[in-house]
């Protein structure tokens, strides 16, 4: 049996660690991003997607496309509708264009499980539940994924449609911004302080990097659904009780310098995985670990 052909669009936190999880001797893996090495390994090309010349030689029939990139994240300073318009959603429709007229090209398109559905109206949240951002990080999300939905429509194009919880890693070394876990270690290894943004009551759920590759992993392995999956643990954690996790782990107390709430954060948010676990063999840890 011939392996598939798996192309990881995004090489960050996510994208890294979905390599990391697929089985080589099931996937032909390639991965396309601006950020790699200068001189990379055979299977990676270090390229933009709005590099259409890199794209189109690219084999993209007989593939499915796991996009992961996304430029800026919700509450970004430089937050703005243009810029997630040039940057995220018109390089994922150059993306689009490409696809639909190639045989059997799917698309596994990571999107967010937060920022997307704005403020909760019931708890836990499921994917029927009014999309509904609150910053243009999640309306450009929200766009990409209608048009994902809308090209299937025109075009026959299968895809899954994944909304992820916070996804976390203790171990995740990077300059960058990913989540409130890693912000936590960044304070305690580099003995800085930590923001804490209203009184740390708010509470969102987590999983861990390792089980959402796995669930990824599994999703590549199942036909298309040509639908939208919550992957979450469905268990969720306030601010506070996930710096008092982090501070025991590492057996240091944070130095915690309260600020005033954003507008833009959400009381709560627990994501439902009913649906998920439905669709593939899903077996993940609930606890922070």
């Amino acid at each position: 049996m011939s392996k598939k052909k798996i192309l990881i669009i995004g090489y960050g936190f996510v994208g890294q660690n979905i390599y990391k999880k697929l089985d080589k001797n099931l996937f032909d893996v390639t991965v396309l991003s601006p950020h790699i090495e200068d001189k990379p390994e055979i299977g990676f090309v270090r390229a933009k997607l709005q590099d259409l010349s890199s794209i189109k030689d690219l084999d993209l029939e007989n593939i499915i496309i796991v996009h992961t990139a996304h430029v800026g994240y919700p509450l970004h300073d430089q937050d703005t509708l243009y810029r997630e318009v040039e940057e995220n959603l018109s390089p994922f429709l150059l993306l689009l264009d490409l696809a639909k007229d190639k045989k059997n090209c799917r698309i596994i398109y990571i999107s967010s499980g937060g920022a997307i559905y704005g403020k909760p109206q019931q708890l836990p949240v499921t994917e029927n539940h009014p999309l509904q951002p609150i910053s243009f990080y999640g309306l450009c999300k929200k766009y990409m994924e209608e048009a994902l939905h809308l090209y299937s429509i025109q075009y026959n194009i299968e895809y899954d449609i994944v909304r992820p919880s916070n996804i976390y890693d203790f171990n995740w070394k990077t300059g960058k911004k990913q989540g409130l876990i890693s912000a936590l270690v960044k304070s305690i290894e580099e003995k800085e302080a930590f923001y804490l943004w209203g009184d740390g009551s708010a509470k969102k759920d987590y999983i861990h990097v390792e089980c959402f590759s796995e669930a990824i992993m599994q999703i590549a392995t199942t036909q298309a659904s040509n639908s939208v999956f919550n992957v979450s643990a469905n268990k969720s954690y306030s601010t506070k009780e996930i710096i008092s996790i982090v501070e025991k782990k590492y057996g240091q107390k944070i130095n915690i310098i309260q600020k005033e709430v954003k507008n833009q954060d959400i009381s709560e948010i627990r994501l439902d995985n009913t649906k998920i676990k439905n669709h593939i063999q899903y077996n993940l840890r609930t606890d922070i670990f």
